[in-house]
């Protein structure tokens, strides 16, 4: 459900952008003018790994006791459950933060960076990754200002170092900016347009998907596989989703409805 099966919003419906916009999600992103909603629909995605996850537990607990349950998840439980803890710093020392856009808040240079060719996102947290990166961009003498010194005052001063940082990659290409930080071992990426993340060579020869036949597409399209491996029982796609209603009849058949019983049920919209 959208909000489970207690509390004075146990009838209310709602989707993914509800279950965000009221944890705190939306909120904190984008900018304090304009509020952002994530496009990746996170939370009816984590709640079907919760559903799974409760499910396994059940029939774990089930092996012990013999005795089934009710697994129960709900959109509201996982949004909270993903923004727990910005929710914990909130309650511990009522930091009311507001967005930043794409600048962290937590450390820096944490943000999102224009090339001459497209963006980057890098991501620096940690004493010795914020040093490699001042020597990287020529402001080694940062490592000693008291500005800079620990990974919240650098999140405090973050406009600062994202402003320098930009600055260095605004002559640089994509390729450029990646490789110099590979070479001192700084997290950074391309940003992708949707068409770019399916070209990507490592995405392609990793396996994150299977190209399944659909009907009605006069092309294979890419699902992902499941977001764990298993070394031992791979776990593969078995059969892509079915089109609507497309095992209405089998299934009816499998409980007991006959050719007559399904006709009518057609003949009256039922099905």
């Amino acid at each position: 459900t959208a909000f489970g099966s207690t509390g004075p919003y146990r009838d209310r419906i709602g989707f993914d952008g509800i279950a965000q916009a009221m944890s705190g999600s939306v909120y904190l992103a984008g900018t304090e003018e304009q509020p952002q909603r994530g496009i990746a629909a996170h939370v009816d995605f984590s709640t079907a790994l919760s559903g799974l996850a409760g499910t396994l537990a059940a029939l774990m607990e089930k092996q012990k006791s013999g005795k089934g349950q009710h697994v129960e998840v709900d959109l509201m439980r996982t949004a909270l459950t993903i923004m727990n803890p910005q929710l914990i710093e909130q309650s511990a020392t009522q930091a009311n933060r507001i967005a930043t856009g794409n600048r962290g808040q937590l450390s820096a240079p944490t943000d999102i960076y224009r090339c001459k060719d497209g963006s980057v996102i890098l991501q620096v947290v940690g004493q010795s990754l914020f040093e490699r990166w001042s020597r990287m961009v020529g402001v080694e003498f940062w490592i000693q200002d008291p500005r800079f010194k620990t990974d919240i005052l650098r999140g405090k001063n973050g406009r600062i170092i994202s402003d320098k940082m930009s600055q260095w990659c605004r002559e640089q290409s994509v390729h450029e900016v990646i490789e110099a930080c590979e070479n001192v071992r700084i997290p950074c990426a391309p940003v992708y347009s949707p068409q770019q993340a399916l070209d990507d060579p490592h995405i392609q020869e990793a396996g994150y998907f299977d190209q399944i036949s659909y009907p009605g597409l006069n092309q294979d399209i890419p699902i992902a596989r499941a977001p764990f491996r298993l070394s031992r029982s791979p776990v593969t796609i078995q059969s892509r989703a079915p089109a609507l209603s497309e095992h209405t009849e089998e299934i009816l058949n499998s409980i007991g409805y006959c050719a007559a019983d399904i006709a009518q049920l057609r003949e009256d919209k039922v099905i």
